[in-house]
């Protein structure tokens, strides 16, 4: 009988480990990927889940939401269809009537994702193009705050 408790005893401090370890791998995979996101990243896979977009689905993911907007938008798109599309931005600003800056993530250089909407003379989505090491920063001199009006 003692042999018994000893073994039920040892079958219970066991199943317990058991629990406990899977308890704490499930813990580690659930903590850990949350631990190793940058401040950067949290920003953009918020702004996907208000876009209502997955980040792995459209090109350049590390400079969302740059890739999905230059996948969404079409040429000859109108003002007001781009402006429907284009939303979550932190800033604006408008160059002329045929540029836009927008600032995501932050308007702070070193932080922000940024890039320009190019409009042709009627008014119609020519392009977006980003900011890289190799074309260095563009200027924002001449630009005013807010949207281009239609």
């Amino acid at each position: 009988m003692e042999h018994s408790k000893k073994i039920m005893s040892t079958l219970a401090i066991g199943l317990l480990a058991l629990i406990m370890f899977s308890f704490l791998i499930l813990l580690i995979w659930w903590i850990v990927p949350t631990l190793t996101v940058t401040p950067r990243e949290r920003m953009q896979n918020e702004l996907a889940k208000e876009l209502g977009v997955k980040i792995k689905d459209y090109p350049y993911p590390y400079s969302f939401p740059s890739g999905y907007f230059s996948t969404v938008l079409k040429p000859g798109m109108s003002i007001q269809e781009v402006h429907e599309i284009v939303q979550g931005y932190e800033q604006v600003l408008h160059c002329e009537n045929r540029e836009e800056v927008y600032y995501y993530l932050s308007v702070e250089l070193e932080d922000t994702e940024r890039f320009w909407i190019f409009y042709d003379e009627e008014g119609k989505y020519e392009g977006l193009q980003t900011e890289d090491n190799d074309s260095g920063r563009f200027s924002t001199n001449g630009c005013f705050p807010g949207l281009i009006e239609e």
